[in-house]
């Protein structure tokens, strides 16, 4: 079950309790590029594969956040912004200089979480979920 808002997840819930199967064929032909985003998703999978790997990555991510959020400036007051680029390196970038984590709009698959992740698909939710 996923917790309730305000809930943490239990000890026992892990990634491979969430998301689609990833087959070692595509059940359709598909491009070099949408092969290439297969990968990486089966590359982030495997470096991520434990609890272990997990913890150390969030703890990574931990402590960047509290380094850039004590080399933030404390005068931005809140704002929307609109980039016409890739949007984690936006939002890593504006977690950088404000020091806080950021939200990011995701135009997101009503009917399919993810999209066509595992399929190798091209778009933001695609991308979010690889």
């Amino acid at each position: 079950d996923v917790p309730a808002a305000g809930e943490t997840a239990p000890v026992a819930v892990d990634v491979t309790s969430y998301g689609r199967l990833l087959s070692a064929r595509p059940r359709f032909p598909i491009s070099k590029q949408s092969e290439r985003r297969c990968d990486v998703l089966r590359e982030t999978l495997d470096r991520l594969g434990t609890e272990a790997e997990r913890r150390r990555a969030h703890a990574l991510a931990e402590a960047n956040l509290q380094r850039w959020s004590a080399a933030a400036s404390r005068d931005v007051l809140p704002q929307v912004m609109v980039e016409a680029c890739d949007w984690g390196e936006t939002a890593l970038k504006v977690t950088r200089a404000l020091g806080k984590t950021v939200a990011v709009l995701n135009m997101a698959n009503p009917y399919c979480a993810g999209g066509d992740y595992v399929e190798g698909g091209a778009g933001q939710e695609e991308d979010m979920f690889r």
